[in-house]
């Protein structure tokens, strides 16, 4: 099976370090396991121990003995299968070897540490702070900015009026959406670090198992070497290419048999008798094999192919065989070793191909390089199935399915980057790929993505809960110092609405007329605008601006007014002049109610044919108001009686308006007028003059 695998995981040294000190003690410890002077080996061992704090286990195994020689554990005890520590630290298993010879195996455990810390991001815990100093600075030049506004002298947004919300609201939901915006860059800033971070640590996990299959092969090469340069093998090896290319086939079954005998006999290297082998020729034909796991078919004799590396004196793996067992769902490979067997005289003579034995510091378990709570190294072939034993299988045996990724359409490329997709397991991961061109296999290094953002998860709960906090109280404290300014201000312009109404009283009562004439045409007016189809808020705004459309006959002489029969040219002259007597009163306003009662004040009088006064202006320039208080005015004093004449009846004022239509009045008014008769009517019977 594809299991090629030395454990490795960062602690707080990096791993070249580690692997530096776990050689030097290999190194240091060949000689006294050898000469097998245990107290030196334990002195020397527990000395460089106390200056490692990161060495939780360390054993030493003899293995001529097979028995441990020295061991340590920073808790006391060692969990221990064969001799051989099976924790969940950092492990790296070495050989340890003496003038060429393997007499024995050296495990140490680090500590280890999940996706080390990364200091950026608190780093730029200053920048959260002057974020959310900012964000409160900001809102407190919001409202400084508004309670200037509503106090100045321009008064263009009064405390309380529908502009001075408006504004209000629009500045607090742009503080609303720089709080969100700002909370989203912090969150993105967070996992951006967190995502290099793991990309780095995905990345060095490759980086560990292409430096490990290195050493490997540097075992492997050391092993086989030692076996093909003794002298019985070549020997036995020349005799069995001599009788393969002379045809004796007698010589050649004798020299194969030999030849197998001297491989399988090499059990300090830890090889097992039977291993799978096949030796070639350097024209590619077979001279000995032991076992039908590797045949002719699996070696590619391709530019770049191991037999092509072979021949050119350089060992290498194979690319892993495919072995389907009688579950078919059930994918996995073996991995094979080409090395070039040199004759006396170093040229190379022929080729072997083996099975990788399976020793603990050779073919290791892709399995150990998993961590934390769902990362781990698996290995796919071409089309993104899973060769090699996986974290998590599906079903029974070794079954992981696809891990598809884009290295797939691009398998030769070098580059490799993040990326996040589903798993064989159908879970959303952070992977790292990277195409292991000797083994012609993609190796991809993937972490869960629930367990890598896990910190930026509890992190964004907690910028929610502050964006939250923070929206909640600036909307509850607007909302309700908007409403208290809104009460005030309400009070203020029923206030306001009651002056004006009494001014308007004031100016009808001047002139002999009722204080009900106002009460009457200020509702005619309401009903006319609503039958208009205008805005009901504006209607409301005509409707108590009304009142103030003859103030300006304030200004006018009581004999003018009170006088029962036809005005001279003078008065007449003086009369006219009441409408800008009435915009002077009121006055340039940025108030909308005072602006609406001077164009009223100003043109009630002016016709839609241009012949009224005092500017003789026509159609649409005279304001809406205007001409809408013109029908209510007329109609209501048509139908009143004065001291100078009898009231007309409701027909005959009805079609004077309707025949004014077009020359007094707005045609498109006096429809409206007509359909509003029958609340007329009815306003007309509630509100009657008191004789």
């Amino acid at each position: 099976m594809l299991v090629l695998f030395v454990n490795s995981i960062s602690a707080d040294e990096s791993l070249d370090t580690e692997f530096e000190v776990v050689e030097e003690i290999s190194l240091i410890s060949s000689a006294l396991v050898y000469n097998m002077d245990y107290e030196q080996l334990n002195k020397i061992m527990t000395a460089m121990i106390s200056n490692r704090k990161d060495i939780v286990n360390l054993v030493i195994v003899d293995d001529v003995s097979k028995g441990v020689v020295f061991s340590y554990s920073s808790n006391g005890s060692i969990k221990a299968f064969n001799g051989f520590s099976r924790g969940y630290m950092a492990g790296h298993l070495l050989p340890i070897v003496y003038e060429g010879q393997l007499i024995g195996t050296l495990n140490v455990e680090f500590k280890s540490k999940l996706l080390p810390q990364n200091n950026n991001y608190y780093q730029d815990s200053s920048f959260i702070i002057v974020f959310f100093l900012f964000v409160l600075i900001f809102i407190n030049l919001i409202f400084y900015a508004l309670l200037k506004l509503s106090v100045s002298s321009s008064r263009r947004a009064e405390f309380g009026s529908k502009k001075f919300i408006f504004i209000t609201m629009s500045f607090m939901s742009i503080f609303i959406v720089m709080t969100v915006i700002g909370g989203y860059f912090i969150l993105e800033k967070n996992k951006t670090i967190i995502e290099d971070r793991v990309e780095l640590y995905l990345q060095k996990n490759i980086s560990d198992f292409n430096r490990d299959m290195n050493r490997t092969k540097e075992t492997l090469a050391s092993i086989y070497n030692q076996i093909t340069q003794t002298a019985d093998f070549q020997r036995v090896y020349q005799g069995l290419v001599n009788a393969e290319k002379f045809s004796d086939e007698a010589a050649y079954e004798y020299f194969q048999g030999a030849l197998t005998n001297i491989i399988n006999r090499h059990h300090d290297f830890g090889l097992s008798e039977r291993i799978p082998f096949l030796i070639m020729n350097i024209e590619g034909n077979v001279v000995a094999k032991q076992g039908n796991d590797i045949t002719v078919n699996d070696i590619n004799k391709t530019i770049n192919s191991p037999f092509i590396r072979a021949l050119s004196g350089r060992a290498g793996f194979l690319p892993p065989k495919k072995s389907v067992p009688q579950i078919s769902e059930i994918y996995y490979g073996d991995l094979y070793f080409s090395y070039p067997i040199l004759d006396v005289e170093g040229r190379v003579s022929g080729i072997l191909f083996t099975q990788i034995p399976k020793l603990p510091f050779i073919y290791f378990d892709m399995s150990e390089y998993n961590f934390g709570a769902s990362g781990e190294l698996v290995a796919t072939n071409n089309s993104g199935r899973i060769i090699s034993k996986c974290r998590f299988p599906q079903g029974d045996g070794m079954n992981c399915g696809h891990m598809l990724s884009t290295i797939m359409q691009d398998r030769h490329s070098s580059s490799s980057y993040l990326e996040l997709f589903g798993d064989y397991r159908g879970r959303e991961s952070y992977v790292l790929t990277s195409w292991y061109d000797e083994l012609n296999t993609i190796l991809v290094s993937k972490m869960d993505s629930n367990e890598v953002l896990e910190s930026y998860y509890e992190f964004q709960k907690g910028i929610i809960l502050i964006l939250v906090v923070m929206s909640t109280l600036t909307i509850f404290t607007t909302l309700y110092t908007l409403f208290l300014g809104r009460n005030a201000n309400d009070k203020l312009i029923k206030s306001n609405h009651g002056i004006i109404k009494r001014l308007g009283h004031a100016a009808e009562f001047k002139d002999n007329e009722t204080a009900m004439h106002i009460v009457r045409m200020s509702y005619y007016a309401k009903i006319i605008a609503i039958k208009h189809g205008c805005d009901l808020a504006w209607v409301e705004l005509l409707f108590n601006a009304a009142p103030m459309h003859d103030i300006g006959k304030i200004g006018v002489p009581d004999h003018i007014l009170q006088k029962p029969g036809k005005l001279t040219p003078d008065e007449w002259f003086i009369m006219r002049q009441h409408p800008e007597f009435g915009a002077r009163i009121i006055g340039t306003q940025d108030n909308e109610l005072l602006k609406m009662a001077h164009d009223i004040a100003i043109a009630h009088h002016e016709k839609w044919d241009g012949s009224g006064y005092p500017y003789g202006i026509k159609g649409e320039k005279i304001p809406l108001p205007a001409r809408i208080i013109a029908i209510a005015d007329v109609f209501d004093a048509l139908t009143s009686e004065r001291v100078y004449k009898k009231a007309w009846t409701q027909a005959d004022a009805e079609a004077l308006i309707i025949s004014e239509s077009g020359k007094h009045f707005d045609p498109s008014l006096v429809d409206s007028f007509v359909l509003s008769l029958p609340e007329i009517k009815t306003i007309r019977s509630i509100y009657v003059d008191n004789n």
